[in-house]
């Protein structure tokens, strides 16, 4: 998800602690060791329903399911809604939901924007109702599904949010900058407990989104009404309170945030108003320092116990940390670390002196207890903790390690039991969990007595086992029994039972006293040299006190010589057991057997009274000449990959075998760089651990000697351990962004890596990216010798197409194209859609009033510096035309004889600007009426002209008044230009005189 940082391990983080702060834990509780208990999905991956391609988001409802989100791999060439194109190869984005047991129960979703479907499903939480909220990232919303359990299965309700980023023209942007219903690229979610969605009594429910490109975390009422908001991104110095990409959210029962940084390697603490709290990981502001230094920690959640869990994801590993005792400002400091195998166990101490706990578990790998990138982790009812591994495609349940004693029954037949008689005893012990366990039984007893029968053995998973006992009360009474269990894990964990109290038998007094003698060897045969240990056990299973015993030991050959033999103990011996060591040196070869002779008093009451004298005898031992030393053999725990490289500690065991010699005596070996000088054990066998802190190759020099003092010669071996991957940088990207995050140019991402343990292998090349796109993640991968890989991404905003100028005017031209009324140009310019968007338009309006021919320019910027021009021509005529009208023939009409008369005009349209557009006849008139008295009694004075036409020849009456000044006829034209623009004239009129004299 995250370039790797430095990798500071946890182990020998906690050891450095603990020799600071020399503080003894209390005994670890049955829960703390967690065993794996099924696996859901495949390590290959798949599309069918119970298989994961990249599996990421986690919740567990009410009913103990517990539900998947899944996304897709890259491979090959695709593209998106918005065109953008991606490597896709395999693309499930969807909810998978899964039963207690595993099976599979249903499948929601699919790859789309629609709602009900999913682009790159990241995160996912229940409410108090089991509804389910479902971050889909890449279609950066949240989406509510209904519960699991429901008819049909879970259905599409509701959605919130859309896309949206902080002001990238200022990178140190606080939050505010991105609306409150706008995300960019969200990947997980919280629900306070108790909360209903969507449900309008609920007023104080409250969701929780991380909006990890904003840098923030949103808060939503339950009706999904913005609350608050906090966090961003001020500095490259990151200070509490702030996010650099932030990843997971939880909410406590308090209300509290605990939201993960992974790039700032922390967790961050808020309070229900999101003010900060605290923070503990690397960059921790709380007063008692974490133990475990976090690397990238992704999801956060809490179990059903309310302690925390951290998925502390390039790590591959699980933090639970118990931060419910003591103060609760306070977190955890290191004082002693018990390693089991993978599971790391790590108490510590608060200033109040409360108990916190931290547990760890994981590792880099694809073994029961590690991971390859976990993402989710939750806790369920049973006590079980589930992680989802993301690049082992799989889902992996953890359950805690107990067993119980779940019946205790002493019996001693239809008669109540006597001293000295057996007393039957039946234990059952349940094995509650998920992983193998030797169970060993501890039973006290009301009385004493002998205990015979096999307490041990071993248990599979969910089995039972019932032990059959037999015990011999050596006092008469009331006979109980205590009896508790131990179960002892492969990695030597151990897991307690509570004791559970039999029923009382009633023990009577015995018929008689009872002496047992029994005489041991502690080996079947030694070296010449060596010391035999004989050991004479003497038992009074009776209802006496003896008063004296007096044993004597021999030995049957003289090729054993008595060392240290214990003066004659002639006390008293009450009812139990009194045990006598004898030590022989061997000299010899041959086969020697001990015998040793009892004899016993006792007050019978009537006086002292000989108990009748015991001989017992030994097994055998032999004794044999060695002259050959031991002979060890090395074995480890997990192979070398084909490089010779480990990826995971691993334990070196060192077995010696001296054959039909005197036996191994003691194992001596040296771990170079770390041990000073040699070691010896007493043993034939020793395990070596080479933990996580021991990277690169490791050196263990060996011999066996055996008890004759034969030492074979030393010898070495070699081991090659990178568990931490490759350390990758930022991935480099040429020619940088401009300041608001944008390129315009196609971009080459180049990836860097360093291994100081095994080396690099490979690393991904080059990559030139030429496709246009907002948030395009272009992922590298480093792989060392050992096989490990890291991970590191350029996420590139490319916009590489300039912006698109439109414009409109406030009034259009008319056919010809000219305008007669000053008229605004508006521009307005827009990006492509999922491009940089617009930076800078200008000018945005213009007005135009002159006459002439205007061009008016435009330019657009958009945020990605590519630019665009466009250029209007407005054609301007505000100014009329200039009409001149004037007559041809037919001015002067005489005689006045009643006869029509030809009048022709002539009529001259100017316009310099637009042009002319010619003339019309708006109207005819004449001084006189039509009919007028004294004019000859004749209508249709005026003929042959049309109005509206550019009629320029007519018909006049040559008729007047007799009493009136003489009769003028008028023609009036109007003209007009192209733009629209009209001028009008009179031609010149037709005159109809008085009478001769008047002829103008």
């Amino acid at each position: 998800m995250y370039s790797s940082a430095s990798r500071r391990l946890w182990a020998a983080l906690c050891v450095a602690l603990a020799a600071a702060v020399q503080v003894s834990p209390p005994r670890a509780q049955a829960d703390d060791m967690l065993t794996l208990q099924f696996t859901v999905g495949s390590a290959t991956g798949g599309t069918s329903p119970g298989h994961f391609i990249f599996p990421f988001g986690l919740a567990i409802d009410s009913t103990g399911r517990f539900i998947v989100t899944d996304t897709e791999e890259y491979d090959a060439l695709d593209a998106d809604r918005d065109g953008d194109v991606f490597e896709v190869h395999r693309a499930n984005n969807r909810v998978q939901i899964f039963r207690p047991d595993g099976a599979i129960e249903a499948v929601a979703g699919g790859t789309g924007s629609e709602p009900g479907r999913f682009w790159y499903p990241t995160g996912v939480a229940v409410d108090a109702l089991d509804q389910i909220v479902v971050v889909d990232s890449g279609n950066h919303r949240i989406q509510i599904l209904s519960p699991a359990a429901a008819a049909g299965g879970p259905r599409f309700v509701r959605e919130y949010g859309a896309f949206g980023n902080f002001d990238v023209l200022d990178p140190a942007s606080e939050p505010g900058h991105a609306p409150a219903d706008r995300f960019y690229f969200p990947t997980s979610a919280a629900v306070k407990p108790g909360t209903r969605l969507l449900d309008p009594a609920d007023e104080t429910g409250r969701l929780a989104v991380v909006d990890n490109g904003n840098h923030r975390v949103v808060v939503l009422d339950a009706q999904l009404n913005f609350v608050t908001e906090f966090g961003g991104h001020t500095s490259d110095d990151n200070p509490p309170g702030t996010f650099e990409y932030p990843w997971g959210v939880a909410i406590d029962g308090q209300g509290r945030f605990f939201v993960s940084d992974p790039l700032n390697h922390r967790v961050q603490v808020f309070d229900a108003g999101g003010a900060f709290l605290w923070a503990f990981g690397s960059d921790e502001t709380s007063p008692v320092p974490f133990a475990a230094d976090l690397s990238s920690p992704s999801a956060v959640g809490f179990d059903r116990q309310g302690r925390l869990l951290v998925a502390d994801t390039d790590r591959s590993r699980i933090l639970r940390i118990d931060l419910t005792a003591g103060a609760g400002s306070l977190l955890p400091r290191c004082s002693e670390v018990s390693l089991s195998g993978d599971l790391h166990e790590c108490r510590v101490l608060t200033s109040t002196g409360a108990h916190y706990e931290a547990l760890v578990l994981g590792g880099w790998g694809s073994g029961d207890t590690e991971f390859r990138y976990a993402q989710g982790v939750a806790g369920d009812a049973l006590g079980r903790v589930i992680v989802v591994d993301t690049d082992g495609h799989q889902v992996k349940v953890f359950q805690p390690a107990r067993i119980e004693v779940t019946d205790v029954t002493a019996s001693a037949g239809p008669a109540a039991g006597r001293v000295d008689e057996p007393v039957a005893l039946e234990v059952t012990v349940a094995n509650r969990g998920g992983s193998a366990l030797g169970v060993t039984l501890s039973v006290n007893a009301s009385l004493p007595g002998v205990l015979t029968g096999d307490v041990s053995v071993p248990l599979g998973p969910g089995a039972e086992h019932t032990f059959v006992l037999t015990f011999v009360p050596s006092r008469d009474g009331d006979l109980t029994f205590d009896v508790g269990a131990d179960g002892l894990h492969s990695t030597g964990a151990r897991v307690p039972a509570a004791p559970v109290t039999s029923s009382a038998v009633a023990i009577a007094p015995a018929a008689a006293p009872k002496l047992l003698a029994m005489l041991s060897a502690d080996r079947p045969s030694a070296g010449i040299g060596d010391t035999v240990t004989v050991t004479l056990t003497l038992a009074n299973s009776g209802n006496v006190v003896f008063d004296t015993i007096d044993p004597v030991l021999t030995a049957s050959s003289g090729i054993v010589t008595a060392v240290d033999v214990p003066p004659p103990d002639l006390s008293p011996l009450a009812p139990g057991a009194r045990h006598l060591t004898y030590a022989y040196r061997t000299a010899g070869e041959g086969v020697v057997t001990f015998s040793a002779h009892v004899k016993a008093t006792y007050d019978a009451g009537s006086g002292r009274q000989a108990y009748p004298a015991q001989t017992v005898r030994s097994e055998e031992v032999r004794i044999l000449a060695d002259t050959a030393p031991p002979i060890t053999t090395v074995s480890v725990s997990e192979p070398a990959g084909p490089s010779g490289w480990h990826r995971s500690p691993f334990t070196v065991t060192l077995t010696a075998d001296d054959g039909e010699g005197s036996g191994v005596g003691s194992m001596t070996y040296q771990v170079a760089a770390i041990q000073s000088s040699a070691k010896t054990v007493n043993a034939g066998s020793v395990s070596i651990d080479v933990p996580q802190a021991f990277q690169g190759p490791t050196t263990i020099t060996f011999f066996a000697t055996d008890r004759n003092g034969n030492a074979e010669a030393p010898r070495s071996a070699r081991f090659l351990l990178d568990s931490v991957a490759p350390d990758m940088g930022r991935a480099g990207v040429s020619p940088a962004a401009n300041p608001a995050g944008w390129h315009n140019s196609n971009v080459v991402v180049s990836f860097i890596a360093g291994d100081s343990a095994s080396g690099i292998a490979s690393i991904t090349s080059p990559v030139t990216v030429t496709t246009e796109g907002a948030g395009q993640a272009i992922r590298g991968t480093a792989r060392d010798q050992a096989g490990n890989e890291s991970h590191a991404q350029a996420v590139l905003n490319i916009d590489k197409t300039p912006p698109v100028i439109s414009y409109t005017l406030s009034e259009p031209p008319n056919a010809k194209g000219w305008h007669h009324q000053p008229v605004t140009v508006s521009f307005s310019a827009a990006d492509q859609p999922g491009l940089s968007g617009l930076a800078v338009l200008t000018p945005q309006q213009v007005t135009i009033s002159s006459d002439g021919v205007a061009a008016v320019s435009a330019s657009a910027t958009d945020l990605a510096g590519n630019v665009s021009t466009l250029s209007v021509t407005i054609r301007m005529d505000r100014t009329p035309p200039s009409v001149l009208c004037g007559t041809v023939s037919g001015g002067i009409v005489w005689p006045p004889n009643h006869k029509l008369v030809p009048w022709r005009t002539v009529v001259s349209v100017l316009d310099v600007t637009s042009g002319s557009a010619g003339f019309a006849l708006a109207g005819v008139g004449s001084s006189e009426a039509d009919n007028a008295g004294a004019d000859g009694n004749t209508a249709g004075d005026i003929q042959g002209f049309v109005i509206g036409t550019p009629d320029t020849g007519g018909f006049v009456r040559a008729e007047r008044s007799g009493t009136g000044g003489g009769r003028v006829y008028s023609l009036m034209y109007e003209g007009r230009d192209l733009a629209g623009n009209v001028a009008s004239c009179t031609a010149a009129t037709a005159h109809v005189p008085h009478d001769r004299s008047d002829k103008r």
